[in-house]
């Protein structure tokens, strides 16, 4: 898991001929602690109290979809915060990790999955692989043991897409 932030430090540049490339290389580097793709060229990064400001990427250690929580920004006051993971991968979506935001009220409480045609109801905006947003509903199933999941409240959509980012442990 990465999660972007603006940092001052120094960049260093590794050899790698893409930004996937340039991430793996960082995960394969225990003091490769930070990333970046600029122009074309993938620079490790160490953080220091001057240097210049980028836009990087912090690895997480130990992250995995299952024990770690979402950040989730939005302009709606309701659908920002943190999502915390339901305890099983949803088969309905290839496997992927269903997060919940417990609120104050039912209003409040809000899933955050990945969409997938067929699971989902068609959803202007949605494209497979988006995250979703999703009220709760008395007639949601969850079946845990089995990862099996079906939602039945509203669906907020998918405009938080770009905003979701997995929180350091």
């Amino acid at each position: 898991c990465w999660v972007s932030k603006v940092l001052k430090g120094t960049p260093v540049e590794m050899n790698a001929s893409s930004k996937v490339t340039c991430r793996h290389l960082c995960r394969q580097k225990a003091s490769c602690s930070h990333y970046t793709w600029v122009n074309a060229t993938c620079w490790s990064f160490s953080k220091a109290a001057t240097g210049k400001e980028m836009t990087v990427y912090a690895k997480i250690p130990d992250c995995a979809p299952s024990s770690t929580c979402v950040s989730v920004a939005s302009q709606d006051w309701f659908q920002t915060g943190k999502y915390c993971p339901m305890g099983a991968q949803d088969m309905n979506r290839d496997y992927a990790m269903s997060y919940l935001k417990k609120g104050l009220t039912d209003f409040e409480t809000i899933y955050i999955h990945k969409f997938m045609s067929g699971a989902d109801p068609d959803t202007p905006g949605c494209n497979d692989g988006d995250w979703m947003l999703q009220r709760k509903d008395p007639q949601d199933y969850q079946e845990l043991t089995k990862g099996y999941f079906e939602y039945h409240g509203d669906i907020i959509g998918c405009e938080v897409a770009a905003n979701v980012e997995y929180l350091p442990l």
